[in-house]
């Protein structure tokens, strides 16, 4: 059961990912579920790349990466009600 919640998770947070990335940088409105969460592997992984040479990633800096597209994206639907 707890490999389903995180396998969950794990979508939710490609997807919020993709979502802000395609919204920040294409301005569009894209609803296409699988497009997002593709665009937010892609980032998450360049991003995890690029702090890996100039940091190690642990648990602290793994975590900021994890909780900045949910903040984003509850800052972005608050500002738009």
């Amino acid at each position: 059961m707890l490999i389903l919640i995180k396998i969950f998770l794990t979508n939710i947070y490609l997807y919020l990912y993709g979502r802000t990335i395609c919204d920040f940088y294409f301005k569009k409105n894209n609803n296409n579920e699988s497009e997002n969460a593709i665009f937010g592997t892609i980032f998450v992984s360049l991003i995890a790349l690029i702090i890996n040479f100039f940091l190690p990633l642990n648990k602290v800096i793994s975590t900021i990466i994890f909780v900045i597209p949910f903040f984003v994206f509850i800052k972005k639907k608050i500002s738009k009600k």
